[in-house]
């Protein structure tokens, strides 16, 4: 007797995944997460190259502030590099006694370093490149290094570089004017009050020229007192004829009719033409054996109003505003610059009255 089969089996209601079910679902969070990862390391990176750009191009800007601040205050150009050379410099004075200071490009660090010179210090790196190029008042480049005292302006151009990638990198550049009194001619010694009745025969002034190449001084004028009455310098009888005055070297301002005497012969000459040097030279009233604080302003002029002006017979030269208190005082000496390249006309801390009869045309 056959007996019928039936289908025992039971159906689970117990919720659930299938073994191919676990793996897929694995996969797509494997997927996801891989996604997540990379889109997290992306950024990470873009805001890592971001932030190093950032941090490259704010030093370099303010490099290149720095740079192009204190070259406008320079004073006077010592050296500089040549306008091709990579690995450039520059060495200027400013307007404090004795300080020089300086930029340069090491190659061996790849540093921008600042400092005066033999003390210089790291500003900003790296940096693979530093040019300086020069140009005078016409705006011609300067390649002849000689002549670094015509130096009116300076093109500045830098590349900065990032320490852990090389591939992020700005190049900067600015162009910097100097400073309108920036000359090489400045008034170096003054005989204002000779121990005599009548100054005006033995009253002279010296000027200085502390630059590498010669100035001609034709059509420059000299005024004392005030601007009303200037005297156009010319060449003095007993000089050799010349407006020139030699690359370092000196001239000597006196009357026509004068009773100077000891006046180097190497020295430029020049008279003003008549019986006086502008409106004559102040002796200084203000005498006193005590020198005066440094005003933080110049002090109005006293009555005889002791100053004296030299111009190029447009623009203002150099001038010194004095007293009697600096010294000599109608003792026989004179006013001399200590310091021609750096310091003020009217600091009298840069002026001395040690030597008997001066030093007409020659250093002080």
């Amino acid at each position: 007797m056959l007996r019928e089969i039936k289908n025992t089996g039971t159906t689970s209601t117990k919720s659930g995944f299938t073994l191919i079910e676990l793996i897929m679902v694995a996969c797509m969070l494997g997927i996801v997460s891989a996604a997540i990862v990379g889109s997290v390391g992306s950024s990470y990176k873009d805001w890592k190259i971001g932030s190093a750009r950032s941090t490259v191009l704010q030093d370099g800007h303010a490099a290149m502030s720095q740079m192009a601040r204190l070259l406008r205050q320079a004073k006077g150009f010592v050296s500089v590099s040549a306008a091709d050379d990579q690995a450039g410099y520059v060495t200027f004075a400013l307007g404090v006694s004795g300080n020089f200071e300086r930029f340069q490009l090491n190659t061996q660090t790849s540093e921008l370093e600042f400092g005066q010179p033999g003390s210089v210090s790291p500003l900003v790196g790296p940096v693979t490149r530093l040019v300086f190029q020069c140009y005078d008042l016409n705006g011609d480049l300067i390649t002849d290094l000689s002549q670094i005292d015509r130096i009116r302006s300076v093109h500045i151009e830098a590349t900065f570089v990032d320490e852990q990638n090389e591939s992020i990198t700005f190049t900067l550049s600015e162009r910097i004017f100097c400073q309108k009194d920036f000359q090489y001619v400045v008034i170096n010694e003054i005989m204002y009050n000779p121990p005599v009745d009548e100054d005006g025969p033995f009253e002279w002034v010296e000027l200085h020229n502390f630059g590498k190449r010669p100035v001609n001084l034709t059509g420059w004028r000299i005024w004392t007192k005030d601007s009303t009455r200037t005297d156009l310098l010319r060449p003095h009888p007993n000089g050799n004829g010349s407006m020139t005055i030699a690359a370092g070297g000196y001239a000597v301002i006196t009357i026509y009719n004068t009773e100077v005497t000891g006046v180097d012969p190497d020295a430029l000459w020049l008279s003003t033409g008549d019986d006086d040097i502008g409106q004559g030279l102040s002796n200084g009233s203000d005498k006193g054996p005590k020198k005066p604080k440094k005003p933080k302003k110049k002090p109005k002029p006293p009555k005889e109003e002791p100053i004296v002006t030299v111009t190029d017979g447009n623009d203002q030269i150099d001038s010194v505003y004095y007293l009697g208190t600096w010294g000599a005082y109608g003792d026989g000496r004179t006013l001399s610059r200590i310091d021609p390249y750096y310091g003020d006309s009217d600091d009298y801390t840069n002026w001395d009255s040690q030597t008997m009869d001066g030093t007409p045309g020659r250093q002080n």
